[in-house]
């Protein structure tokens, strides 16, 4: 925003400047909600780590390694009520971690569903997502025919990015036998491929902290994901010789990378003994919102720590706060006036996620929310 928009704000003209408000010329609502938080926090550790020092900063890296010792990744978890395949309602048959063998029922009635042969032998690849470059969908696109010269199958399901939408329409009607696109939402579609697939797929390119993942380890599905953001937090790769990891990690966003990923799942799943330690890895991997309850309390606890009422002189009071971490490509570290987003630099764009537990801010009035 013009700088004048200050006033619309209710922020003090003494505030505008290189370490507060001012942002490359402008005022930028999201480096202010950063500038005078107690306590920041994102969805990962790793994403926490990649906003500071990467393009995924977008323009706020600066400012964000500025507070580096008040800010969090804490991971997001998911509720093993709705996501339990030992009560699933829409799975074929249910099974836990004490006995797994019924998931191969709901392997058949997925490629049933799917109208794919139903092959036991066949390793089943699953994926729900948003169709977007961001999720690496143009590699899964790109990868496809390498990855279905195998005995493989790969049943997607998701909308979005009409390119990509229209590509992949046109590359399962090239395998119909081996292939199954979904366009839109479907809910119980979504739990029989968490279920019934033997891997699910993440490619991204960023992904802050992620949810399929963590629920496909709760159905015993293998992920195959890139190193970044909460993917590289929760998902370890597979070894066969210790038997340690619960999926397979790529790290370079290329289809080659993937496709290498992809054969080694292959490999594993071709080896019945590593399969099946495998497989009880991921359903071992807990990642519930009770194991996150006392980061949480810690960052509350700092951020109280932190609270000075002497920065400046507004009637104000701790008030927890959301922003959307601005992103904007950056290829070096900044210093001095630059490394808090001074002038000479471009605009931002709203991207990612980061949580602002608020400081004193001039212009709240006592409970109101900085938003």
């Amino acid at each position: 925003y013009e700088p004048e928009m200050l006033d619309t704000a209710g922020f003090p003209k003494s505030e505008f400047t290189w370490n507060k408000l001012e942002f490359y010329g402008m005022f930028n609502f999201m480096k202010a909600g950063i500038a005078y938080a107690d306590a920041l926090s994102t969805v990962s550790p790793t994403y926490a780590k990649e906003i500071q020092y990467t393009d995924e900063g977008r323009g706020m890296e600066g400012v964000l390694r500025s507070r580096h010792n008040d800010l969090m990744g804490i991971l997001n978890g998911i509720d093993y009520t709705e996501w339990n395949p030992a009560t699933d309602p829409a799975l074929a048959a249910p099974f836990s971690a004490q006995e797994l063998s019924a998931k191969s029922l709901c392997k058949e009635d997925l490629q049933k569903t799917c109208n794919l042969p139903t092959d036991p032998s066949a390793l089943v690849i699953g994926a729900v997502s948003r169709l977007d470059p961001q999720k690496g969908y143009d590699l899964v696109a790109e990868a496809i025919p390498a990855l279905l010269k195998k005995n493989v199958q790969l049943v997607i399901l998701g909308s979005g990015d009409k390119t990509l939408n229209d590509l992949l329409v046109a590359i399962a009607a090239k395998f119909p036998h081996k292939m199954s696109f979904n366009n839109g939402f479907n809910n119980p579609l979504a739990h029989k491929i968490y279920a019934g697939a033997d891997v699910f797929l993440m490619p991204s390119r960023f992904e802050p902290c992620g949810l399929g993942q963590m629920i496909a380890l709760a159905y015993a599905t293998v992920p195959i994901v890139r190193k970044t953001g909460g993917l590289a937090d929760t998902i370890r790769q597979f070894d066969s010789r210790t038997g340690k990891g619960n999926g397979f990690v790529f790290t370079d966003p290329e289809a080659p990378e993937l496709v290498s990923a992809v054969q080694q799942a292959y490999t594993a799943f071709q080896k019945k003994d590593a399969w099946a330690v495998l497989t009880r890895n991921a359903i071992a991997s807990r990642f519930d919102w009770k194991s996150q309850i006392k980061h949480y309390t810690k960052l509350y606890e700092k951020a109280i720590d932190n609270h000075d009422t002497s920065l400046i002189t507004y009637e104000n009071a701790f008030v927890p706060a959301t922003f959307f971490v601005a992103h904007h490509s950056s290829d070096t570290p900044e210093r001095n006036r630059r490394a808090l987003g001074g002038r000479h630099g471009s605009a931002a764009r709203q991207s990612g996620s980061c949580q602002c537990h608020s400081r004193d801010m001039p212009g709240l009035g006592r409970g109101q929310p900085a938003l």
